[in-house]
């Protein structure tokens, strides 16, 4: 008798004996020893193997190893059969569900893209059946694994967050979050964002916005001391926040992430070192991003702080030629830097307007008009000289690290001249929404190579076509103009672990981590800040 046939005969004796199978040890033995066979036995094995599993406690851990083996086969069927055969070890023995998930997500690393939708569909089947242990076995791997089986599990997992699949109750969402916070102590910051990205999508999650900002809040280490020159507490600050924000707009506290800022974080920024200055800019966008969630005690508190250092950055008149402002003052101004504080000024000021329009401040609101109408005449020549500079550029040479530069300053400058003409009322306003320079996706200049239809979008013409006339007989009534009763604001659209058990090493330690000109003066009458402020209202 042929190997074959003497498993068809083992099978029969132990499916015949139904509860008592455990009596008969040696046809199961004979069964895991086919491992080694024949493709047949090998195609027979690795079914037969879960089929009795249950009743063969004392072998479970060989039995295991045996099935472990065929997912590791040279031929590509038996892999695929064996890995399909996984979850029925639990179908009469759930305690092992966690081992076996733990064994799947080790296997998500396959390279065949079947033998892996094999695999994610074995585990989507552990977790319908015990997503407690389920869970628990795949976050075992992303805890102890490598690094492409903890990015394998995270983008699972993140996969399946949204279906319903995990977390579609309180205990399962609870569990979850219990897992994650075993782990984020040692993640990168790529995975970090996967993490996160993967609780938004968990429904009974997503719901608590507060919730998920003090897990964000917990890694951003806010009860630390800032330090400017550590690229990793640059990073942590960064990713966090910017991690956090979504959820501040959902009604969660930026109350800590505010103080941080604007007490550690602000008072010590110039001394990030030049070689980390674009984290300098990075920390900027942040207090943009920040000052959109101010309260009005956050107001009270900081406004001063962020107008002194808007001040420093705006000169007063030391020029009063064009000639000279253009040598001597403009190519000194750091425009990306005005925008931010000057943005955040705005926002705070909205929700603390007694700051300029107190009789107590007549002093400092008339300085800083006059910083306004000189640094608006420099944003002018800055714009023009850009735009000449620009001018006849295709696409491609726009795209040039340079050119690119030149862009981004000047969509700064066209939202920092409509932020001067809000600050230039009096009282100062803060109407006008401008959506931050690096955030527009608007080009602030012409190309050659345009075509007709983008001419027409930056223009906001839609041609008329015989698709989008109304048909006959349902066009609207014609609107008849009528005059504003107010000027408004300016808007801009803005290892199992493994079968060693002493588990995976890692080997190495896981780092978390700018507008027109102004009017000439006629006959000589007017001065140049008359003629830009005559500018902003004409």
């Amino acid at each position: 008798m042929d190997n074959v046939e003497e498993l068809y005969k083992n099978y029969g004796i132990l499916a015949d004996a139904g509860e008592k199978a455990s009596e008969h040890l040696s046809c199961y033995q004979f069964i895991l020893k086919a491992t080694k066979g024949t493709t047949a036995e090998k195609r027979l094995a690795c079914q037969f193997i879960p089929r009795f599993f249950k009743y063969f406690p004392e072998l479970s851990e060989q039995a295991i190893d045996a099935q472990l083996d065929l997912c590791e086969d040279e031929e590509t069927p038996i892999r695929r059969l064996a890995i399909k055969s996984l979850p029925d070890f639990c179908k009469t023995a759930p305690e092992h569900i966690l081992k076996i998930s733990d064994i799947l997500t080790q296997l998500l690393q396959q390279e065949d893209a079947t033998e892996v939708t094999i695999v994610q569909d074995g585990l989507k089947i552990l977790i319908s059946k015990d997503s407690q242990a389920a869970i628990e076995g795949i976050f075992s791997q992303i805890s102890v694994g490598d690094d492409l089986v903890r990015e394998k599990a995270l983008r699972f997992l993140t996969s399946i967050a949204s279906s319903g699949i995990i977390g579609k109750d309180e205990k399962s969402g609870q569990i979850i979050l219990q897992e994650v916070k075993k782990i984020l102590s040692d993640v990168t910051g790529d995975e970090f964002t996967s993490i996160i990205s993967m609780l938004t999508k968990v429904k009974s999650i997503a719901n608590k916005p507060q919730y998920l900002a003090d897990l964000i809040t917990e890694q951003a280490e806010l009860d630390k001391d800032f330090q400017p020159n550590e690229p990793e507490s640059l990073d942590r600050l960064i990713t966090c926040t910017r991690q956090a924000s979504p959820f501040f707009i959902k009604g969660a506290s930026s109350a800590k992430y505010l103080d941080y800022l604007f007490k550690k974080v602000l008072p010590v920024l110039d001394n990030i070192t030049v070689e980390a200055s674009d984290y300098k800019y990075e920390v900027m966008k942040l207090l943009v991003e920040l000052s959109e969630y101010a309260t009005e005690e956050n107001a009270k508190e900081h406004i001063d702080g962020i107008f002194q250092s808007l001040i420093n950055l705006m000169p007063i008149q030391v020029a009063t030629t064009e000639e000279e402002i253009e040598e001597n003052v403009v190519a000194k101004l750091n425009f990306l830097f005005v925008e931010c504080w000057m943005y955040a000024f705005h926002k705070l000021g909205a929700k603390h307007p007694l700051f300029l329009a107190s009789d107590a401040s007549a002093i400092k609101l008339k300085d800083f008009r006059s910083r306004l109408q000189y640094f608006g005449r420099m944003v002018q020549i800055y714009t023009r000289q850009s735009k000449l500079l620009l001018k006849n550029k295709t696409k491609l040479e726009l795209a040039e690290e340079e050119n690119k530069l030149k862009l981004l300053n000047l969509a700064a400058c066209n939202n920092i001249n409509i932020l001067i003409k809000d600050l230039l009322h009096n009282p100062p306003s803060y109407k006008s929404v401008v959506i931050a320079s690096w955030k527009s996706k608007s080009s602030p200049i012409q190309t050659v190579d345009e075509s007709v239809e983008e001419k027409r979008k930056r223009a906001g013409i839609t041609p008329i076509t015989l698709d989008n006339l109304s048909p006959k007989g349902s066009r609207d009534a014609k609107k008849v103009y009528s005059l504003p009763e107010k000027r408004k604001g300016v808007q801009m659209s803005e290892t199992y672990l493994g079968r060693n058990k002493q588990g995976y090493n890692r080997g190495n330690n896981r780092g978390r981590w700018q507008g027109n000109r102004g009017r000439r003066g006629r006959g000589g009458n007017n001065s140049n800040q008359e003629s830009y402020e005559n500018f902003l209202f004409r």
